[in-house]
């Protein structure tokens, strides 16, 4: 065990490597980019733009880079990447007392792309969530409530803070974990139901009341519909099935679609190593087991028939609860299902390794064979080979010298063209705001048209009236915004440019050779 265990823990900190340097940021994907002077106004209260990450993200930000004095770069892995590890390996360890189902759980394509596009608060939920459903798990045993008396009342108080924790990364995450819950607590009835209301005081009331209690902060303004534009008609049926870029064959044999580049939209074919996954999670079935088996093994199913989407079999069955059970309408992207399989291959996995190694010569090496079998899987990953916030980024020299020479002028909005880059400067008095967001279009040449062809001075009087005294074309230094059929084009930057010097009221600004900045005359 103590062999085991030093192995998958060097697997992670390869996997994981560049998170412990802390030359540069990880901004990348959904992940943003902080200048002090943003961290600096932030509210002390919670602002809808953060949605439910407010306290946590906006506030515990505020006092650690503001008020300690820790760089920003430091602190992103000290709140959120570091976490994400630690409380996966804790998390995920209690529930499958397995450091195979460790391994799994931490390193699975899933979850790599998910902190690879920056999805953090989706990570921290998912770290979170073996850990509330073993607690689930022990209070629906009814010997719990015999053996444990005293502990009951300050069990559910710690089960209710720490399923608050959860709902605050992401209530979609959590919602999911509460769908496994009560498939265990039904799979358990018959045992449960001699509790009566004891039974449900203690493993749902009290939790969930502490849970819209502590998240309060959010519930409300979405009851009352005050929710950020950029956050509303998520749930409409195009999105959704837009979204399902998984088949069953990815959620059956836990691939991501993306997996390995993590290009949104560009899907891969599957993979057909990965097969071997659930056979051998299923064949746990066929050891004499628990009903924890016949609970994995349920959800594994259901969470593979639910992270497809649309998609065959049975894709209308999937559209239906999107559009009529209470909740789906959250899961425009279907794929965070994958938390089901995952929670499944994780437990039943070692548990068919351990069942063969009794009973097979040489059964004692299974685990350093499907190890390496693993390692070969995520090969990727070990190579350095994903993207994202596996790497480390430096902040151009010119986006500085752009934030100070803005800073410097008087309250003066800028348009940039396509959109802000993650590295561009943008603040209450001097804000950034995209084109892309005005034009409804992300092609800069079409934007760059539009300008050019203002023969009326209608755009230009619309941007007069913005206070837009600037408009920026970006040194797109992470090749994420002038794209053409998912590869970055530097040419169709110049033709954007070239297309913006023809404009007479426009000034260049020569002092930046790799941002191209106009002065509105």
């Amino acid at each position: 065990m103590k062999l085991q265990s030093f192995i998958v823990l060097l697997i992670l900190f390869f996997v994981y490597r560049l998170w412990f340097s802390f030359s540069g940021t990880l901004s990348s994907g959904d992940w943003p980019y902080l200048y002090l002077e943003n961290v600096k106004e932030f509210s002390w209260f919670p602002d809808s733009r953060f949605l439910w990450l407010a306290p946590y993200y906006q506030i515990l930000t505020k006092i650690v880079v503001q008020y300690l004095g820790i760089s920003l770069e430091i602190v992103e892995r000290l709140l959120w990447f570091w976490p994400f590890l630690l409380l996966s390996i804790f998390s995920s360890y209690h529930l499958t007392k397995s450091w195979i189902g460790v391994l799994i759980y931490t390193t699975n394509t899933y979850i790599l792309m998910v902190v690879s596009g920056g999805q953090m608060g989706i990570a921290m939920a998912y770290a979170i969530a073996p850990f509330i459903l073993k607690k689930f798990m022990d209070f629906a045993n009814s010997n719990f409530f015999l053996t444990q008396n005293k502990k009951i009342f300050k069990g559910s108080i710690i089960l209710g803070l720490a399923l608050a924790v959860l709902t605050m990364f992401d209530p979609r995450i959590s919602y999911i974990t509460m769908i496994a819950v009560t498939i265990y607590v039904l799979l358990n009835f018959k045992r449960n139901i001699s509790n009566g209301l004891r039974f449900l005081l203690y493993t749902f009331l009290i939790p969930l009341g502490i849970t819209v209690l502590v998240n309060f902060y959010w519930i409300i303004p979405l009851l009352r519909g005050n929710f950020p534009k950029e956050y509303q008609g998520l749930d409409n049926i195009k999105g959704f099935e837009f979204l399902s870029f998984a088949d069953f064959s990815h959620t059956f044999g836990l691939l991501h679609p993306n997996w390995p580049e993590n290009t949104f939209g560009k899907t891969y074919f599957m993979q057909p190593e990965f097969l071997l996954l659930p056979i051998l999670a299923f064949s746990a079935l066929l050891f004499k087991g628990t009903k924890n088996i016949y609970f994995f093994a349920l959800l594994g199913l259901i969470g593979t028939f639910l992270a497809k989407g649309v998609n065959q079999p049975l894709g209308e069955l999937n559209l239906w609860l999107f559009e009529n059970f209470p909740g789906m309408s959250m899961f425009r992207d279907s794929s965070k299902f994958y938390l089901l399989i995952i929670l499944n291959y994780s437990f039943l996995i070692p548990v068919t390794l351990e069942k063969l190694s009794k009973k097979i010569p040489f059964g004692k090496l299974l685990p350093i064979v499907f190890v390496l079998f693993w390692c070969i899987l995520i090969r990727h990953a070990l190579l350095g080979e994903l993207g994202g916030t596996f790497k480390t980024r430096i902040v151009p020299e010119e986006y500085i010298e752009l934030k100070q020479y803005i800073q410097a002028a008087p309250n003066s909005t800028v348009l940039w063209i396509p959109s802000r880059q993650r590295f561009g400067f943008s603040s209450n008095s001097h804000l950034g705001i995209s084109a892309l967001d005005i034009l409804g279009n992300s092609d800069p040449l079409f934007i760059a048209k539009v300008i050019s062809n203002d023969k009326d001075k209608a755009f230009y009087n619309r941007l007069k009236k913005m206070g837009v005294g600037y408009i920026v074309v970006p040194y797109d230094s992470e090749k994420e915004l002038f794209i053409v059929d998912r590869s970055y084009s530097d040419s169709l930057r110049d033709e954007a440019v070239m297309e913006l010097d023809k404009i007479a009221w426009l000034i260049r600004i020569p002092k930046f050779s790799k941002i191209t900045v106009y002065r509105v005359q």
